[in-house]
């Protein structure tokens, strides 16, 4: 892949999509967000025996292919990056280390972010079905602020998904607009669920007077996100570290967002 850049550093060019082929995706989004939910609650309520056992893990097994699809698209970064392009990190860290947004404009990079990712929002999605299922079936009194969280989790969840693989379809070189607000979009979504589920998860277990070293354990993980998240947005605004720092933060807010839905996904193995 060559691009023609009169100044190095070069950046995949930033697209603007037609508005028929802007619809397209837009449906392509919705559809797949509908065929994984809909596999996910099927999966959910209707396995059983060792099947159900291994639906069960699949949440905690794709927070691992989340952090192995960053991982591996950052080692192919140096090998399928164009010489003098943005992401072939090992010229100049600082400078040219790439977030996954500019990564997945190479190949194989652009097939293996958005097959990675798809995984991930697959695994939460079960997560989420699964622990509604698990609240309606054992526990379904709660109070208005229980009621709240519970309600916004299930929603920035749908909402996360939704914004992700829109960000996954919509990449720079396609539409850099919808593909930014898309990012932000997702980032917000999935860093406020965390800390939703993780509070909605404490008072319930305080108000059942059950011991809720787990549910702490978790809240602190998702306080954490959200500390880096606000980190990640401050030195993106005022440009505090070099582009290639930026982009780190950015993949080590993904990664903590990750470890949250594996430990949150040992919950299921009870």
């Amino acid at each position: 892949m060559n691009l023609v850049c009169e100044n190095l550093p070069c950046l995949a060019p930033a697209g603007n999509s037609q508005p028929d082929s802007e619809l397209i995706l837009w449906i392509i989004s919705v559809t797949i967000c509908i065929v994984l939910l809909s596999f996910s609650i099927i999966l959910v309520n209707k396995a059983k025996g060792d099947l159900r056992d291994w639906i069960l893990a699949f949440p905690f097994f794709s927070g691992f292919i989340g952090i192995g699809t960053m991982g591996l698209s950052v080692i192919l970064a140096i090998f399928f990056v164009p010489s003098g392009e943005v992401g072939r990190w090992t010229e100049n860290f600082h400078e040219q280390y790439a977030s996954l947004s500019v990564l997945a404009y190479y190949k194989p990079m652009r097939f293996l972010i958005p097959v990675g990712f798809t995984i991930v929002s697959f695994g939460i999605l079960i997560s989420l079905v699964e622990g509604l299922r698990k609240w309606w079936t054992h526990s379904r009194k709660t109070g208005f602020i229980q009621s709240f969280l519970l309600v916004s989790w299930s929603i920035t969840v749908l909402l996360g998904i939704f914004f992700v693989e829109s960000t996954l379809l919509f990449t720079r070189d396609i539409d850099r607009e919808i593909h930014l607000n898309m990012v932000a979009a997702s980032h917000i979504c999935l860093t406020l669920s965390p800390f939703l589920c993780s509070t909605f998860l404490l008072l319930q277990t305080k108000s059942e007077n059950k011991s809720s070293d787990f549910q702490t354990r978790l809240l602190t993980i998702s306080v954490g996100i959200i500390i880096i998240a606000l980190f990640t947005y401050l030195i993106h605004i005022q440009e505090i570290l070099s582009i290639g720092f930026m982009s780190f933060s950015h993949q080590i807010m993904i990664g903590s967002q990750l470890v949250w839905l594996i430990y949150f996904s040992t919950i299921f193995f009870e």
